[in-house]
């Protein structure tokens, strides 16, 4: 049997060279290459080009950017009436024209068809109906509403992301989210012995964070070079006011969900103010008669996860028409475009009895410029 030698600690001396000699025998220090570790251990994504859902002009002016990024989640917050809808529509008008298919999942009970059509949207025709008799239009688009609860919303998404990988839908898709925030979780629908709900905040935000967390990375997938398609995810979302927590500091709007739906985000705008509303109504004389025509509304980003650099506030017009730039002279032609129809839909209003919506403080007619179709 051959017997094994060890060179023990006291027996190795240093070289001449560096290196650790015995008695009997050189041994050698492997050299490290960077380049050596990297081909065994590192993988590296390869992702498409960077593109983009556009925004109108009067957008692109004031957030200084092109348009959404695919392939992200999106957010959009605002006290009421501050342009959310407005901005929600636009896009998914983008992305109808870009072919990339609008998925709407609609959560609140105010979604208004005329609007979205009236800023150009194609519905299409009614070709058929469903199972509870309501029309079924052969436009580019996909509905769903009636969600029960966060956990039906988000099943309802991963079902159309699944037909996606399929090949049941060979698009892109934009999935279009209004609103997060004014649904709950199921536990949040239950009820105590005490007639009080069972969830609350914590339970919603659990539920948010749950669900993302795999939303989040289907969603971010769709970018690299091997997917067919990409997806994105944009969404209207309640928000709350949070009061400063030092004496310089200054409040702000929080979107509602917790911290892991702001941080799955690559993009939050802000409409309208912080502490309220912040719009300034737009007015014009028809038939003797102030109307409103439309609203001085804000827009910000509050969350650029792209550039780190964020638009503070920028003003728009914001009409029943979608964004304008805000401008005097095209807030005048708009004006003048418009005013026969205004004249029009005031005499039919008189004519016919109805109410006018009349600001109480200040006598303006604030129901005269509803979605009205015109070309502009």
């Amino acid at each position: 049997m051959t017997e094994r030698k060890t060179i023990k600690n006291k027996d190795l001396v240093t070289g001449l060279e560096g290196n650790l000699v015995s008695k009997n025998k050189t041994i050698k220090k492997k050299e490290f290459s960077i380049l050596d570790l990297k081909k065994k251990v590192e993988t590296v994504t390869a992702y498409k080009e960077d593109s983009y859902i556009p925004f109108s002009f009067a957008l692109k002016s004031a957030l200084r950017m092109e348009g959404i990024p695919q392939g992200y989640l999106h957010q959009i917050i605002g006290h009421s009436n501050t342009g959310k809808s407005t901005m929600l529509a636009e896009l998914a008008i983008a992305a109808q024209k870009k072919k990339i298919l609008p998925c709407f999942f609609i959560t609140e009970y105010k979604f208004s068809w005329s609007h979205l059509e009236l800023m150009s949207f194609d519905r299409g025709k009614i070709v058929d109906q469903d199972v509870n008799g309501n029309p079924i239009y052969d436009g580019f688009f996909i509905y769903k509403d009636g969600f029960e609860s966060l956990e039906s919303l988000f099943l309802e998404i991963n079902k159309i992301l699944d037909l996606q990988d399929k090949g049941e839908i060979p698009f892109d898709l934009l999935l279009v989210i209004d609103s997060f925030g004014s649904i709950t979780s199921k536990m949040g629908n239950e009820v105590n012995e005490d007639g009080g709900l069972r969830g609350g905040g914590m339970r919603d935000a659990l539920t948010y964070s749950s669900h993302l967390k795999g939303l989040k990375g289907r969603i971010g997938m769709s970018r690299k070079i091997d997917k067919p398609f990409t997806n994105t995810l944009l969404a209207i979302n309640q928000s709350y006011l949070a009061m400063p927590t030092s004496p310089m500091a200054k409040p702000k709007l929080v979107p509602r969900g917790g911290e892991s739906l702001t941080y799955s985000c690559a993009y939050i705008f802000r409409c309208g103010g912080i502490l309220d509303a912040g719009i300034n109504k737009e007015t014009c004389i028809v038939s003797g008669k102030k109307i409103v025509i439309g609203y001085i509304t804000k827009i910000a980003i509050e969350k650029n996860h792209e550039t780190i650099i964020n638009v503070e506030s920028e003003k728009v017009f914001l009409c029943p028409h979608g964004f304008m730039v805000n401008d005097k002279s095209e807030i005048d032609r708009y004006k003048s475009k418009m005013r026969p129809v205004w004249e029009k839909r005031l005499k039919e209003m008189e004519n016919n009895e109805e109410e006018l919506e009349v600001d109480k403080e200040t006598g303006e007619i604030l129901n005269i410029n509803q979605p009205i179709k015109a070309e502009l």
